[in-house]
């Protein structure tokens, strides 16, 4: 289920890469100067960034669904904030909540 969920925003994520890669080329292609454009738009360029939208897009969803998971986690996002050990605490025996220190002794 977790594989498919990230097929399934991997393609239009990789489509969308593409399409405003080639709206910039088009631009570049139309409205910059010769030599601005002939270096601008190089083979080296357009193969890098055919073969690694992919893997960059497909990573970034792994890492933003991982992200996803541990945030609805309790006890690392109350620990996230202060580097410790999330704490529950608990009621008093009349079923109110304890006091909060106020740290002034």
């Amino acid at each position: 289920m977790l594989l498919g969920k990230a097929l399934a925003t991997l393609r239009p994520a990789v489509v969308v890469a593409y399409a405003v890669f080639g709206l910039f080329l088009a631009f570049v292609a139309l409205f910059a100067a010769p030599g601005v454009a002939s270096a601008i738009i190089r083979v080296p360029d357009l193969l890098a960034q055919l073969l690694y939208t992919p893997p960059l897009a497909g990573w970034s969803i792994w890492v933003a669904m991982v992200i996803s998971a541990r945030a609805g986690d309790v006890r690392w996002h109350s620990s996230s904030h202060t580097g410790q050990p999330a704490l529950h605490r608990g009621d008093d025996a009349g079923g109110r909540p304890q006091p909060r220190s106020t740290g002034n002794g």
